[in-house]
């Protein structure tokens, strides 16, 4: 039998279907930079849940909402740690050079007034 594996796989049991899932993904992720790669996997997500029952259908939009929020939580921290590393310090640093010279060797012109 020639072809990829996945013209090869006939999964039956959970590992198999978890060695066909990890093939399917390897194979569509090489699209993701694609600007219709969202459309894409929206319906192909749509066409995937067609056929299944409605109670199936709920457990899988569960999981893609807690994949949305997980990403936004995600996204979220990493804007809040930005903004605190944007913050300049008002306080002296260790790499704060402080002015050390006299400048009280300097003839000022302006003293007789």
């Amino acid at each position: 039998t020639e072809g990829s594996p996945l013209d090869r796989i006939n999964p039956k049991t959970k590992e198999e279907f978890d060695e066909f899932s990890n093939l399917l993904v390897e194979r569509i992720r090489k699209y993701e930079k694609q600007g219709l790669y969202v459309n894409f996997i929206n319906g192909f997500v749509r066409e995937l849940c067609s056929s299944l029952k409605d109670v199936d259908i709920r457990k899988v939009s569960s999981t893609l909402a807690t994949v949305a929020n997980e990403k936004a939580k995600a996204s979220k921290e990493a804007q809040k740690s930005k903004k605190k590393k944007a913050k300049p310090s008002l306080q002296a640093g260790k790499d704060d050079i402080l002015d050390t010279v006299d400048y009280g060797n300097y003839d000022d012109e302006y003293d007789d007034f």
